[in-house]
């Protein structure tokens, strides 16, 4: 999946002004050989999309608090490494040409 936000995204599962490609998960776990309502919930990523320089994984192992979907649990910490890796490192931010370019490139990235 591919996406560009700005400030303000609703789930906040993205960095600021940045496209990213990601892939979010949510998986039950298995105790004794059996499905269990217990919870891993992932989120891996990579930016910028016209240079992708950054990969980040981030997964939550049994998540509390009543949510348990990769994007509602895991995306927020996503968006926290990866938005200040991107500003530590110096990446600027995709400008919309490039992913366009990226886009229509999609199987070469």
């Amino acid at each position: 999946m591919t996406a560009t936000t700005s400030r303000g995204s609703p789930i906040g599962a993205k960095p600021t002004n940045e496209a990213t490609y990601f892939l979010t998960g949510t998986a039950y776990k298995i105790e004794g050989g059996v499905y269990v309502r217990k919870y891993v919930a992932s989120f891996v990523g990579l930016a910028p999309i016209g240079d992708p320089r950054l990969v980040v994984a981030v997964m939550i192992d049994e998540p509390t608090g009543g949510a348990h979907y990769g994007g509602d649990v895991a995306g927020p910490v996503f968006s926290q490494i990866m938005g200040g890796s991107l500003r530590t490192l110096g990446i600027p931010p995709d400008d919309p040409l490039q992913v366009a370019d990226a886009a229509a490139r999609k199987g070469r990235l």
